[in-house]
């Protein structure tokens, strides 16, 4: 009787212990989120201006995208704000707001301009809130050749107080070549005190049939500008050809490699063989029987 009466204690105490667990964890599913938000500026080579935001929540390890939040983007300098526009989240937890090319922002003493991005608080989140500091600048390079020597000539400057263009030094400038899924890093450096930044661009290059290649040149993530690019196309990759008589065998080509098909090969003949022995040790079985 005493036995049975322990295994009854322990066997409610684990109910207890297991309902308390589920609703502590339906305690904590209904406990707004802490919500993390990156924002970024970007300024297009058209100068046109793109403030990007992502939204997320992280469980453990794993990151979540906080799906149809609106986010609201707000430019504003020491004195004065001005709300650029409010953008739902998408299914990434992103929210992109373009800004024309001549939208003219507030700016401080110094020509800076403050962009934050927010998002309310909700049933499911907590508020979340960012702000980066930018002051604008440009971007521009030239595509020359040298002595038969191919280079990509940078220049990055901005505005002083005045409106006087001055050059901006030890900026971390990247050049990329465009390639169908990604950008091919070709080299970085900084600018020096006139704002420029030289780099000789490699011979060897794959293009396209004619050999035309799609420069990029970027400041990247700038703690002051941002993110600004911009891209030209020139004729100095090398012609690869297209024609399937000259594409080599390959995983991406029209004819798979060798070594492939005889593996193939080998594996199925391997198959086809044991299936045969099969068959032929179960006939056998059934004819001594």
């Amino acid at each position: 009787m005493k036995i049975k009466n322990i295994i009854f204690s322990i066997a409610f105490m684990l109910f207890l212990i297991n309902n308390m667990a589920i609703a502590q964890d339906k305690k904590k599913d209904n406990k707004p989120k802490k919500v993390r938000l990156k924002l970024e500026y970007l300024k297009l080579e058209d100068g046109t201006k793109v403030l990007s935001s992502v939204l997320y929540w992280k469980d453990g390890k794993d990151i979540n995208p906080v799906i149809d939040q609106e986010v609201s983007f707000i430019a504003e300098d020491d004195s004065s704000e001005l709300k650029l526009g409010t953008i739902l989240s998408n299914k990434e937890g992103k929210a992109i707001l373009h800004i024309e090319k001549d939208f003219k922002f507030p700016e401080n003493k110094n020509g800076f301009t403050v962009f934050t991005a927010k998002m309310k608080k909700s049933d499911n989140y907590k508020r979340a809130k960012k702000s980066v500091e930018i002051k604008d600048a440009d971007l521009d390079f030239s595509l020359d050749i040298i002595d038969s020597v191919k280079f990509v000539q940078v220049k990055v400057t901005t505005l002083d107080s005045v409106g006087q263009t001055i050059p901006i030094k030890s900026s971390e400038v990247y050049v990329y070549v465009k390639r169908l899924y990604s950008l091919y890093p070709v080299k970085k450096g900084y600018t020096n005190e006139n704002g420029q930044f030289k780099v000789e661009f490699p011979t060897d290059m794959p293009g396209d049939s004619v050999g035309n290649l799609r420069i990029i040149v970027k400041v990247l993530d700038s703690d002051e500008y941002g993110t600004i690019e911009k891209a030209k196309e020139a004729r100095w990759g090398t012609i690869v050809s297209f024609n399937d008589e000259d594409t080599p065998r390959a995983l991406w080509g029209v004819e798979a490699p060798l070594w492939m098909i005889i593996a193939i090969f080998v594996v199925l003949a391997g198959a086809w063989f044991n299936f045969g022995l099969a068959i032929y040790k179960v006939n056998k079985m059934r004819k001594a029987n």
